[in-house]
Parts: C-alpha cells; sequence; structure tokens
C-alpha cells in the first residue's frame, strides 16, 4: 500500500518509485481511506498536534498525493502554500521547504519509534522528493507489549551527537524562538534546584551587538523556566550582574541560587562561538562546560544543547515534547531587539514601547505565525495604554493578545497577555483563569505570578492569597525594581503601610533612578500621616535623579493637600483642566511621523489629562461630587486603571457614596 497509486506484483505491494515492477495499479477508495485515517492518527499524536508548521507541511503532501496531485509536490509550490513565501520565491535563497522536509522525515521517524510504534501503516518521506510513501509495517516491526514501569531499567546515556549532527540539526532548524517550548523535562523526584543564568559576556565589546547576546541569555533562561525541578531566576534580577565582576559565591547569595550558568558570545560574520558553563555557587565548582562553534541559524540548537548539557549535569530526566514553532533568523533578530527595547521601558521614555513595537511588528512581517513575537506586542501596546490612555493602543493590544494564543495556547506569555486584557475589561474570572493557565504552563513566569496576585485576587479583595502570588514572583526575580515596587503597591492596596514603606524603600535601594517606588512610598507615609516624611520623598527623589513629573500620577497634589499647601494642589488641578497631559509627555512627540503606532498616538497628544487623574486631585481635596463626576468619565472612556483607583485605599472614605457603589459593581467588584 501506498500514499496513492500502487503497483503489484508476485502479491507483494510497493510503491511506483521505490521499485521497478510492472503490474496492475491499485486505486481502491479503502486504502486511500485507510491512509487518510493514519494521517489523522499521526497529526493528532503529540509530536504533530502541537506543531502546526509539520502538521500542515505533512497534510499538504499527503493530500495533495492521495488527490492525483504530484505535479504540485515541488519546492515552489510548497513554499507558497503551506509557508506562506510570495510567488517569486527563490529556493537558491531560502531553504525553507528543504528545512522542514528534514525536519519531518525526522518527526515522522521518531513518532513511529514511540507513539506510533503499533500502527499497521507507516507514513514516510524519501530523501530527495516530496512524494510520501504509505507502507504496511511488518509483524517483525510491531513493537512488543510495554513493559511496567517499575520494571524498565535506567535509560543508557546515549553517546553526545556528532559535530556534523548539530550542525545539520542547527542549519537546517530555523528557530525555536520559544526555547521554553522546545522541551518538557521532568525529575524524578520531588528535589528542585534554584538556578541563575548570568549575562552572557559579549566578546565582540560593540554596544550595537548586545542584544544579541542578551537574547541568548534571555532564551537559555526561558528554556529553563519550564522544567519540572528547576526553580529559575528571572531576567530582570539575574542581568543585576551584567558587567559586574563577581565570585559564583557572591552572585549566587543575592540570587538565592544553587547553580549559575555563565558564559560568553562572539559573532564573526555568519560564524558564531558559544562558551557556556554550570557552576556549583556552594563551592564554585564547574559541572559542565561546553564551546560551540557553529554557524550563525545554528544558536537555536545551541540553546537546547545548553539545557540538555545543563539537566544532565543534575541527573534530571526528559519527558514529552511541546510544541516548537520555528522562524526564521531575521524575525528572531528583530524580536530580540524588540524584546531588548521593552527592558526599558518605562525608565527610558514612552517613545521606548513605540519601538519595541515596530521591532515585533517587523519579526510579524517576516513571519506571521510568530506567537511569541504577538505576545511581545500585545504587552509593549498595553504599556502604551497604561501610560497614555489610547483607545486604539488598548485595542491592538487586545487583538495581538488574542493572536498569541491562537497561534499557541501553549505559550505562557500569550496565556499571560491575553490574561491582562481580560482584567483591563474586568473580567476577572477569565483573567484569573488565564493568568494561572500562564503559571502553570511556566511556573517561573515571574510576571504572572505577579499579575495574578496584584492585578486580579489583590483588587478583588483576596489579599492573603494575592500577596502570596506576588511574594512567590518577588522570590523569583529578587532583584527586579520593577517586582519590589508593585509588591510594595500590594501591601499598601491590603492596608499594610508599614510593610508597604519597607518594601518600596527596597525597590529604591535596587534601583534609585526610577520614580515609580518613590510615588508610591510618599503615598504610603502620607495615608499614615506621615506628611513630612513624605515630602521629603519627593526631594529625596530630586537628589537622587528620579525624574518625577507633577500631577496625581505621583502623588504630590494629594501630599501637598494633606500637608495644608491646598493652594499647590490647586494649581495641578488647574493644570490638568487646561489639557496639560500632552507637555508630560513631549517623547511622544519625537516619534516617527510615520510608524504606525506613532499614528495611532496622534488622538492622546492633543487629549486633556486623564479622567482618573483628575478624579484623584478631586479626591485628595476633599471633593467627592467632582471625584465622582471624573471616575464616571473615565468609566464612559474606558481608562485603564479604574480599578485600582477604585479599590486604592485614598478613595476609601468615599465607598459610603451611592454613586461610588454603582462604580464597583460597573467594573465587576463587589463592595
Amino acid at each position: 500500500m501506498s500514499c496513492g497509486p500502487v503497483a503489484v506484483a508476485t502479491g507483494v505491494a510497493e510503491p511506483l518509485h521505490r521499485a521497478a515492477y510492472t503490474s496492475r495499479v491499485i486505486r481502491a477508495e479503502p486504502e486511500r481511506e485507510a491512509i487518510r485515517e493514519e494521517l489523522e492518527r499521526v497529526l493528532s499524536a503529540a509530536a504533530f498536534a502541537r506543531n502546526h508548521r509539520q502538521s500542515r507541511f505533512l497534510r499538504f503532501l499527503v493530500e495533495r498525493h492521495l488527490e492525483g496531485k504530484d505535479s504540485e509536490l515541488k519546492e515552489s509550490v510548497i513554499a507558497v502554500e503551506v509557508f506562506g513565501r510570495q510567488a517569486d520565491y527563490d529556493p537558491k535563497l531560502d531553504a525553507i521547504v528543504r528545512t522542514e522536509a528534514v525536519r519531518l522525515r525526522a518527526r515522522l521517524e521518531r513518532y513511529y519509534a514511540a507513539e506510533g510504534s503499533e500502527d499497521r501503516l507507516i507514513i514516510e518521506l524519501p530523501k530527495g522528493g516530496y512524494r510520501p510513501v504509505c507502507r504496511e509495517r511488518p509483524a517483525t516491526e510491531l513493537a512488543p507489549a510495554p513493559v511496567p514501569a517499575e520494571l524498565q531499567p535506567e535509560p543508557i546515556k546515549q553517546e553526545r551527537p556528532s559535530r556534523w549532527t548539530w550542525w545539520l540539526a542547527g542549519a537546517l532548524a530555523v528557530l525555536t524562538v520559544a526555547v521554553a517550548g522546545a522541551s518538557w523535562w521532568r525529575r524524578p523526584n520531588p528535589v528542585t534546584f534554584t538556578v541563575a543564568v548570568l549575562p552572557l559576556e559579549n566578546l565582540n565589546h560593540d554596544p550595537a551587538s548586545d542584544y544579541f547576546a542578551d537574547g541568548l541569555t534571555d532564551e537559555i533562561i526561558r528554556n529553563l523556566s519550564i522544567i519540572d525541578g528547576l526553580t529559575v531566576r528571572s531576567r530582570t534580577s539575574s542581568f543585576a550582574f551584567k558587567g559586574k565582576r563577581v565570585s559564583a559565591a557572591d552572585a549566587g547569595k543575592q540570587l538565592e541560587a544553587d547553580y549559575l550558568v555563565e558564559g560568553s558570545v562572539l559573532q564573526a560574520g555568519e560564524q558564531l562561538r558559544v562558551n557556556a558553563e554550570l557552576v556549583r555557587v556552594r563551592d564554585d565548582f564547574p559541572l559542565w562546560s561546553n564551546r560551540f562553534d557553529r554557524e550563525l541559524n545554528d544558536v537555536f540548537a545551541i540553546q537546547d544543547e545548553i539545557s540538555r548539557g545543563i539537566v544532565n549535569s543534575l541527573r534530571m530526566k526528559l519527558a514529552p515534547g511541546r510544541q516548537r514553532y520555528e522562524t526564521n533568523l531575521e524575525a528572531y533578530d528583530l524580536y530580540l531587539r524588540g524584546r531588548q527595547a521593552m527592558e526599558g521601558f518605562p525608565a527610558q521614555g514612552r517613545n521606548i514601547a513605540v519601538r519595541a513595537v515596530q521591532y515585533f511588528e517587523g519579526a510579524i512581517e517576516k513571519d506571521a505565525n510568530y506567537a511569541i513575537a504577538y505576545a511581545g506586542m500585545a504587552d509593549a501596546f498595553r504599556a502604551i495604554d497604561q501610560n497614555t490612555v489610547n483607545p486604539e493602543a488598548y485595542a491592538r493590544a487586545k487583538l495581538a493578545a488574542e493572536k498569541a494564543v491562537t497561534l499557541d495556547p501553549m505559550l505562557s506569555e500569550a496565556q499571560s497577555a491575553l490574561a491582562s486584557i481580560r482584567a483591563r475589561d474586568y473580567e476577572w474570572q477569565d483573567a484569573e483563569h488565564g493568568f494561572r493557565r500562564a503559571v502553570e504552563l511556566n511556573p517561573n513566569n515571574a510576571l504572572a505570578h505577579l499579575d495574578l496576585g496584584f492585578s486580579v485576587l489583590v483588587l478583588k479583595g483576596h489579599f492573603d492569597e494575592g500577596l502570596d502570588e506576588v511574594r512567590r514572583a518577588a522570590a523569583l526575580d529578587p532583584l527586579s525594581p520593577y517586582v519590589n515596587t508593585e509588591f510594595g503597591r500590594a501591601l499598601l492596596w491590603a492596608g499594610r503601610y508599614s510593610e508597604a514603606v519597607d518594601q518600596l524603600r527596597k525597590a529604591i535601594a535596587l534601583d534609585p533612578t526610577r520614580n515609580r517606588p518613590y510615588r508610591e512610598l510618599e503615598l504610603t507615609l502620607s495615608l499614615q500621616g506621615k506628611t513630612a516624611e513624605a515630602l521629603a520623598v519627593l526631594e529625596e527623589a530630586g537628589r537622587r535623579g528620579a525624574q518625577l513629573p507633577e500631577g496625581p500620577i505621583n502623588g504630590r497634589s494629594c501630599v501637598v493637600a494633606r500637608a495644608g499647601r491646598r493652594e499647590e494642589a490647586l494649581a495641578v488641578l488647574k493644570r490638568q483642566l487646561a489639557g496639560s497631559r500632552a507637555d508630560s509627555f513631549p517623547d511622544r512627540r519625537r516619534s516617527d511621523p510615520d510608524a504606525p503606532l506613532a499614528k495611532a498616538l496622534v488622538a492622546a497628544r492633543s487629549g486633556t489629562s486623564a479622567a482618573r487623574d483628575v478624579a484623584q486631585t478631586y479626591a485628595c481635596l476633599g471633593d467627592e461630587e467632582h471625584a465622582l463626576d471624573y471616575l464616571e468619565k473615565a468609566l464612559n472612556q474606558h481608562e485603564p486603571g479604574l480599578a485600582e483607583m477604585i479599590q486604592s485605599p485614598e478613595l476609601a472614605w468615599m465607598r459610603s457614596d451611592p454613586r461610588f457603589a454603582r462604580l464597583r459593581k460597573a467594573v465587576n467588584l463587589t463592595p
């Protein structure tokens, strides 16, 4: 039996292109139906179910062959129909079809050696062409009955693949950006290790290429993060050591890690050298090290092999794989640049997020199925919406997040991005479910723990459970100024003022130039009645280089109002009502006017202050009527951050008002 016409001689069926037989051709529908059933069986297996590209490729080849359309099974047609290339596709410049064919052959081989070991039919893709072959499995190839798990011997350690094998795999494997999805690992016992990946040193010493070394570090972190039995420190904490010469003991102590991964990257044209080493912190002993001299497009295999070396060194075991989705190097490069840009937001200004969106858009133009780039773009648009109150940015964030989940529902970052949108829409149950799914997919996703804890549970009044999630985020990312600031805010919203003060001072110590922890600290102190200390925080921020814009966004109007300096607070209110928000964010005016997002920000440039900010100022001045007016306006305009403000301790004195109760109900928050 074959995937289509079959020649028969002496009672043995062989594909026409596998043997030279002269006999009758069978085109029986039952045979074709059996092949279709086998195709569906293969595509529903774990090896294919989460790999949409390979599944689409195999289905195209088999179905076209069964339909007698072998003339379409050529590289130029496959590139356009399966992989979305343009009509002028040139196989000499783009090896996507040949690359994916090699991967498909290997994937089929793995399937029939494991999950499909008892299938009666076997679908193959012979080398040198794209016409599939089906054959019946000989009885001698059928798998024996499975041995009970308790009687199975320990697996024999395989020898390291040859250099040519890895070279070929790297040259043919065009990106697993979600290296985190490359493998799903498990330990044979519940013991866990804590690992931190220090920033790989850029031996090119060119700041313009830092993004590549940083991006490779990120991907290794993401790859390790989904390994069951490993607790992995988040990027922000690891990158606190970038450019610093510290001992393994010192770094391990600060990161509270058992093991460190460190190394270097050197790029010369299309050649790449990566050195990596796993060090045990307690005695600075190197457990594993390797040097990889490869082609640039082998970077993805290098990421896998580093993770594999670490796992083997810690005697952990490999379990069934998650989805591997691929892209080309150009898209990968743009994605890394977008992620690097977002690391500077918001400390370096809102135009940073604009630039990040442009990089993510460029990556998606290169690969329309790039799920993690959509997730990154959703986060960038959401950050812009949160800081500039821009409906267009919000709408595009929502579309990007939904697309990311559609493309890869197993991607933690995609689930987290969509959950953030659900929280923005006051759909608390869906938001909680989404964040919990993100944490389930990647227990080391610190931001998912943080958003679940603060943006959902604390806002709903579930303080103990919410703070537990936020603490988990802080444990995963202990040196992150952002995470520690949000931890302080969560404590503030929970009414734990003294703890909030300590936590916010810790955030300031981690990075004295960020303005957010100063804003939250002065607010906390003022709510404690410590007005003089709150005002001193403003002066401290100025001395230490933190830029604090005027307005309620930093709590200044509330602090000066509580200090009896009502005229200053009224001056802030007057500027707000006159429409000063555009002047508060001058960096938006320097954005590229031709960029998609820059056009989306046009409306925000000429707008007035956000209604939520005006409401806060009125509340601090004790004007309940006007505060409620502007809160209702913020609700009607679907401004971000409204639920946080309604639940904030600053407005607690207004909660008995019936209008306030209606606002809480409108955002689905129970009294």
